[in-house]
């Protein structure tokens, strides 16, 4: 039988809680699940499987930054894998050439955000 998604959030948080991770009182804003603090010091969701960040008063511009970079990276990502088919399926060499271009622009943009992320 099957269980529910609810059952299923209740087994991971359980997990969660026999591996000695901490629930904490904070809830995830957008399912209200409750927040975990991992023993590597990230907070996630269980339920949405994504990484929480606090925000301290004044640190809102630095997230902001962060989360513009990390879609850019996304967007980056996923260009990178439409050209990657683009290239293998072109045969005219002029066209061949400026996809090529096109990939190593965006490669040297990954690079470059991947830096800034990290700084």
């Amino acid at each position: 039988m099957s269980q529910s998604p609810r059952e299923e959030i209740y087994k991971k948080m359980a997990e969660l809680l026999k591996a000695g991770n901490t629930m904490l009182a904070e809830s995830c804003p957008d399912c209200k699940v409750p927040l975990f603090k991992m023993k590597d010091g990230k907070i996630i969701c269980p339920s949405c499987n994504r990484v929480a960040i606090y925000v301290k008063h004044g640190e809102e511009e630095s997230v902001n930054r962060y989360q513009v970079i990390e879609k850019l990276i996304s967007t980056v990502t996923g260009k990178l894998v439409e050209i990657e088919s683009a290239i293998a399926n072109e045969y005219d060499e002029v066209r061949l050439k400026n996809k090529v271009d096109l990939m190593i622009s965006l490669l040297d943009a990954y690079e470059k955000l991947s830096k800034l992320k990290g700084s």
